[in-house]
């Protein structure tokens, strides 16, 4: 475990596709209806505050809500789950559950936008998504090397800060590993906050205690 920590706090983070395409590959964990739809399709969001997270199970956290009538662009499908992003940009938003999507523009879409709409909440928020992603494949790795799991969930708490709660797994491990883990998690908010900002990583026990943190 050491080792693996180790590793991590010296190797930059890996990139987003590299580390969506290794999350692509887990089993969605809903049956519902498919819409039948092909990359580079439009798709509307049928719901209103429709979780889209970072990978394709509820397992993975949610980093953005869109609003009903939003109209995305599909990018790629795993099981009853589908990979989306924004139909102008083309910037990756995450995945989203098939039976939330309806295949084409819905009607008076154009006045619809994300939930997150001042600008600079957008930059942050943007942020975040690159952390989540890399923070989600981080836990995986820690279970893959010792078969624990470490954090349960990351929150943004704004002004630069990162709140992860943590798992008995963690707490009871060395301090060797604890203070790893927390040089890792502050490396990869380091990473995608980008330079210039102030940012901390706060870790929680699940009963809100806070056992250690990080700042920059």
């Amino acid at each position: 475990m050491r080792r693996f920590l180790q590793r991590k706090r010296q190797e930059r983070s890996p990139t987003v596709p590299d580390l969506m395409m290794k999350l692509a590959i887990l089993p969605g964990c809903l049956l519902a209806f498919t819409v039948l739809a092909a990359p580079g399709d439009s798709l509307s969001v049928l719901g209103d505050n429709v979780n889209v997270r970072t990978g394709p199970s509820l397992k993975h956290p949610v980093v953005l809500k869109l609003h009903k009538g939003h109209t995305v662009v599909e990018f790629q499908r795993n099981d009853e789950w589908v990979k989306i992003g924004e139909e102008k940009t083309g910037e990756e938003l995450g995945w989203i559950h098939s039976s939330m999507t309806g295949r084409g523009t819905a009607e008076g879409s154009a006045s619809y936008s994300p939930v997150i709409e001042n600008s600079t909440q957008v930059a942050a928020d943007r942020k975040f998504r690159k952390f989540m992603t890399s923070f989600a494949e981080l836990n995986a790795g820690i279970k893959s090397e010792n078969g624990l799991e470490f954090f349960t969930k990351a929150e943004d708490l704004g002004s630069g800060i990162i709140q992860i709660t943590a798992t008995d797994a963690w707490i009871n491990t060395t301090e060797d590993n604890k203070t790893d883990a927390l040089h890792v998690l502050f490396n990869l908010w380091a990473e995608a906050a980008g330079t210039g900002s102030s940012i901390a990583i706060h870790i929680i026990d699940e009963q809100g205690t806070q056992h250690m943190s990080m700042y920059r």
